[in-house]
């Protein structure tokens, strides 16, 4: 019993998830078509009936009710669809195999085996047949098998009426029929035998249809009819229309086998294509070519520019900035508000912004802000008059190391040395000369009213403290002589070794000028020449004599002085602070007097001589008789002479150093020492 109970549940799980198909859409398929999924078909269904081959098609799912002649076939995955109903139910069997779809089971019924019939999907069964569960060969339950009612597929007394499906086939087709139990036997198949389809209001070959023999047609154009063969089983009679008069409607009225002849849709400009097709441009004129309309020609000051035949001359070009003049011009450049007046762009820039070039392509391309006409270079390397230069780009030379004197001195085409680039300023009435970053080794001689400016880069002309003018290799590289209201600015100026002995050295020279000016200008000088020696110095004077020494005393006792006298004379005093020595120690009753120990004055002269001695056999103490000390030495020699003064002489030849004088006298001699 519960097996049952799940069994209708199940059956009716199956028949809910079927039953509600999903509303079909444009371009699905019809059934028998071949297709890949289920939705492609218009009964959702896509697959394949067991034991046919091929590609999957649109089959009829059992939710939709099959039609007499079907069974429901399960497919698996829960896909049931109708198929054609075969012969095997209660056929006898060995297997499942023997039985006609594969959820067809074989069952045991007493001790025979027949083939029962998958009922699973809504548990239907023919006439005399019931759905239950049965058992297998081997003895295991079979569930959802159509199985006879009688409990038998036998035929006997007790089962007479009850029916078994047969079959019929060949070459033509397959007819179903039924074997009627009569008592004993079944009785011969009722189905017929498949043949040609003819016209008798038969299904002779079993598909189905009845007298599909088709159509046939007669007539052409408008006078075509057309038939079916065969109607409720009489032939059918084919008769052509009447032909009326030829009209240009895409039809053959005439019924010449032509379509609208006499008119031209090729070329014809009201039929161009198609008949009542006219071909109509907006602001232009149209023309009809291998049927298609297209346009001939704009009106002057229109024009075609989306290419699209339905809106004609779309674009007004004396107007349209997109399309100014002529298709695809557009008005339009950066930094610019563009506008297009009678067919021609006109453009003003936006504020900040100037259009250095001159050329539309890339509108106002120079971020620049004018505040004056004039524009001297400056240090904040500011354009001023917006030329895209820091100074005067038409009022000005250009020199560079990759120039020619030969060129004419434009930003292009700059010069070469600094004289060439001067004398043509010069010559062409030009306020500037703009050097470029590099080194010259010549003299810059700047004239009247004339500015050289360098921190300039070669090719681009832009101006930073990295681009370094260097004027170099000459003595005096900047020279301004005789000249006013000139200007250099952010040069390097690097004098050069004079020529020749006491020769002054000269980074610049401004001379006889008045109002010149030098901004950020760096100048260096080489050395001068060596000047002449000066005259020697002369001899000091020779040193006087030194004083008396005082007497000396004698002593009793060992040793010297014991009688408190002086050692010796004191040393002579020169007028030239040089003290002369002392004299010696004083007398002894066995010893000699010494010499006189060095001078003592603040500066060491030459050192003189000290006195004699007593002579032998005066040990008494009668003081002897005094000793002179002798000359001293000479003095030393006299210092280097100097200059008259700290600086030399300037006049409009340039720069005199001073002249060399003698040396002072030498200092005076050290006194010798005084006597014993």
């Amino acid at each position: 019993m519960i097996r049952g109970l799940a069994l209708g549940a199940l059956a009716t799980a199956l028949i809910s998830c079927q039953c509600g198909q999903a509303p079909t859409r444009p371009g699905q398929r019809d059934l028998g078509a071949a297709c890949d999924a289920d939705d492609q078909c218009k009964s959702g269904l896509c697959d394949r009936l067991p034991g046919v081959k091929g590609a999957t098609t649109c089959l009829k799912p059992c939710a939709s009710v099959c039609s007499t002649g079907e069974v429901c076939v399960s497919l698996g995955l829960d896909h049931f669809a109708c198929g054609p109903e075969r012969e095997g139910l209660c056929r006898t069997c060995n297997s499942d195999n023997d039985c006609p779809y594969p959820e067809d089971r074989c069952l045991l019924q007493g001790l025979t085996r027949v083939c029962g019939r998958d009922c699973s999907f809504d548990g239907s069964c023919p006439l005399g047949y019931a759905c239950g569960n049965g058992l297998s060969p081997d003895g295991n339950q079979v569930f959802a098998q159509c199985q006879p009612t009688s409990g038998t597929c036998a035929c006997t007394p007790a089962t007479i009426g009850q029916s078994m499906p047969c079959q019929r086939d060949n070459t033509f087709g397959h007819c179903l029929g039924a074997q009627i139990c009569q008592g004993m036997i079944y009785a011969e198949c009722s189905a017929r035998v498949p043949g040609s389809e003819v016209c008798n209001g038969v299904d002779d070959d079993c598909n189905g249809m009845v007298d599909e023999l088709g159509t046939t047609s007669c007539g052409v154009g408008e006078c075509r009819t057309t038939v079916e063969v065969c109607v409720a089983g009489l032939p059918q009679t084919c008769t052509p229309g009447l032909p009326t008069t030829e009209i240009c409607d895409e039809k053959d009225n005439d019924c010449d086998g032509v379509d609208d002849n006499g008119f031209d849709k090729m070329t014809s400009i009201n039929n161009c294509g198609q008949c009542n097709h006219s071909c109509v441009v907006g602001n232009g004129t149209p023309e009809c070519t291998a049927g298609a309309c297209r346009i001939k020609a704009c009106n002057p000051g229109f024009g075609d520019c989306n290419a699209l035949y339905p809106d004609g001359c779309e674009t007004n070009t004396q107007t349209s900035a997109q399309n100014c003049g002529s298709c695809g011009h557009v008005c339009a450049a950066p930094n610019s508000n563009s506008s297009c007046v009678g067919g021609t762009c006109l453009s003003t820039c936006q504020p900040g912004f100037v259009d250095l070039n001159g050329l539309p392509g890339d509108g106002c391309e120079y971020a620049c802000t004018k505040t004056s006409d004039v524009d001297y270079p400056d240090l904040g390397f500011v354009d001023a008059n917006c030329d895209g230069l820091d100074g005067e780009l038409a009022n000005a030379i250009f020199v560079s190391a990759s120039g020619s004197d030969a060129n004419a001195g434009d930003q292009a085409h700059p010069m070469r040395s600094l004289a060439a680039a001067t004398a043509a300023a010069v010559a062409g009435n030009k306020r500037d000369v703009y050097v470029a970053a590099g080194t010259w080794l010549e003299q810059l001689s700047v004239p009247t009213g004339k500015g050289v400016y360098g921190g300039y880069l070669d090719g681009t002309w832009v101006r930073s403290t990295f681009n370094t003018a260097t004027v170099t290799g000459v003595n005096t590289p900047l020279l301004i002589s005789g000249a006013s209201n000139s200007t250099v600015q952010l040069m390097t100026f690097l004098g050069g070794t004079p020529v020749g002995d006491s020769q002054s050295a000269y980074g610049a020279a401004v001379i006889n000028s008045a109002s010149v000016k030098l901004e950020s200008v760096t100048i260096r000088a080489g050395n001068g020449t060596g000047g002449l020696a000066g005259a020697p110095g002369t001899s000091g004077a020779s040193g006087g004599g030194g004083q008396l020494g005082e007497q000396g005393c004698e002593s009793s006792g060992i040793g010297c002085n014991t009688c408190n006298q002086p050692q010796g004379g004191n040393g002579g005093v020169s007028s030239c602070g040089r003290t002369g020595g002392n004299g010696g120690l004083s007398g002894h009753d066995s010893s000699w007097g010494s010499d006189g120990s060095p001078g003592v004055g603040s500066t060491p002269g030459g050192q003189g001589s000290g006195g004699a001695g007593v002579l032998p056999g005066q040990h008494d103490n009668t003081p002897g008789p005094p000793y002179v000390g002798q000359d001293g030495a000479d003095g030393a020699a006299g210092t280097n002479g100097t200059s008259a003064g700290p600086f030399g002489g300037l006049s409009t030849a340039g720069y005199s150093p001073a002249a060399a004088t003698a040396g002072q006298p030498g200092g005076h001699g050290t006194a010798g020492g005084g006597g014993g």
